[in-house]
């Protein structure tokens, strides 16, 4: 639509009268959808309103624009039909853009340089903490260094892992308490300590007296001076071999029953025929952590083997069968000396574990030994045999089981 006067202003009116043509000293007519307004009179311009070339409203087009800011570079752009934005404005724009950057560029420097430092700081506490750690750790596998146990003890209070054990011990003191083990003996300190051999009767080698509560596990030869000196002397020492870690033991006992089917019955009759008591099956690990404890394992093996040969050639006993050993162990009410032979010897190099040097001879510092025992009674200790007494406990001392 376009204006016929120059001295009126379109308005909305009603659907079928969009637009009502009215008097007014400022004239605008609709020209296009993008340019609503074009203002035709050249005596609307102001120059005092804060923009350059800036077009003063009229009231009724202020009402038209819904009160809108008439000063609004934006709304004198839509006005004048152009892209209009103040010089000042841009150049403000600029000014705060220009500021921004250098302050955020200033500052973001500032927090890179500074976090660099803080992770060179951090590296260097981790590298110090390692080395102690290194140092500490050094201690702890030097054989013999007094600073073992203090290397232990330190590193345990380092990691946190005291304050966990205190806790333990606090939650749990009652219930050990009641089973009869002292508190003061629960997670004590750490010390240094060596292992060492039990003599025959239970008595360690530093300690001296005798103690005869001893139960280990050990084979020993019933005639003891069959074998002597060489490579057995250890065994001298503690009266044969003893697992100085408790084995596995298999121990079979059998009752022989021959069955009679009589014809159209229901049921077998047994008949008994015989007893025996079962080869006996001992596995257990053997360390070795010195010299001095692979020569008794190399001692014990050759025991061993010896026990599995008869004597022959030019020995004096030439023709007699492998020597007799006697089995002992668990107290004197399960294995009281129980004569056996031995059928078979086993012993387990790994190949993953270390080897020290023992006056020649490479040991493994962990292996497995396994040997089978047969317990043989004579004739003239089985006519002596009473089930009575046997049951009672009266022959433990002649070694039947």
């Amino acid at each position: 639509m376009a204006t016929e006067e120059t001295s009126a202003i379109a308005r909305p009116g009603t659907p079928e009268n969009p637009f009502i043509v009215e008097e007014t000293s400022a004239i605008a007519s609709p020209y296009t959808p993008e340019n609503p307004f074009i203002v035709e009179d050249p005596d609307e311009v102001a120059t005092g309103s804060g923009y350059s070339n800036a077009r003063v409203l009229t009231a009724d087009q202020k009402t038209w624009l819904g009160g809108a800011d008439p000063n609004d570079p934006y709304i004198m752009a839509r006005m004048e039909g152009s892209s209009f934005i103040p010089n000042e404005s841009l150049t403000n724009l600029g000014s705060n853009l220009s500021n921004g950057l250098t302050n955020g560029i200033t500052t973001l420097g500032a927090n890179i340089k500074n976090g660099i430092s803080d992770t060179v700081d951090n590296i260097s506490n981790i590298g110090n903490g390692l080395a102690n750690v290194k140092n500490k750790i050094t201690a702890l596998f030097t054989p013999g260094s007094p600073a073992a146990a203090n290397a232990v003890q330190s590193l345990i209070k380092g990691s946190g892992v005291s304050g966990a054990l205190s806790a333990l011990e606090n939650i749990s003191a009652g219930r050990i308490q009641a089973g009869g083990v002292p508190i003061s003996s629960i997670l004590s300190t750490p010390s240094a300590a060596i292992a060492k051999w039990a003599n025959p009767d239970g008595s360690n080698s530093s300690s001296g007296g005798g103690n005869s509560s001893d139960w280990r596990l050990k084979v020993s030869l019933i005639d003891s001076t069959l074998f002597r000196g060489g490579l057995l002397t250890p065994l001298e020492k503690t009266g044969g071999f003893i697992f100085p870690v408790t084995p596995q033991i298999n121990i079979t006992h059998t009752a022989k029953y021959s069955s009679l089917s009589p014809t159209h019955s229901n049921y077998a009759m047994q008949f008994f025929e015989s007893s025996e008591v079962g080869a006996i099956q001992i596995t257990g690990e053997f360390p070795v952590q010195s010299a001095e404890d692979g020569e008794y394992l190399l001692a014990g093996l050759y025991l061993f083997r010896a026990a599995t040969k008869m004597f022959w050639g030019e020995d004096a006993l030439a023709g007699t069968p492998p020597p007799m050993l006697k089995l002992s162990g668990y107290g004197v009410g399960y294995l009281p000396d129980v004569p056996c032979v031995l059928t078979s010897l086993q012993h387990t190099l790994p190949e993953d574990k270390d080897y020290i040097n023992v006056n020649g001879t490479w040991i493994p510092t962990l292996s497995t030994l396994t040997i089978t025992l047969q317990p043989l009674y004579s004739r003239n200790a089985m006519t002596s045999f009473d089930l009575k007494s046997f049951a009672a406990g009266s022959l433990l001392w002649k070694g039947f089981i």
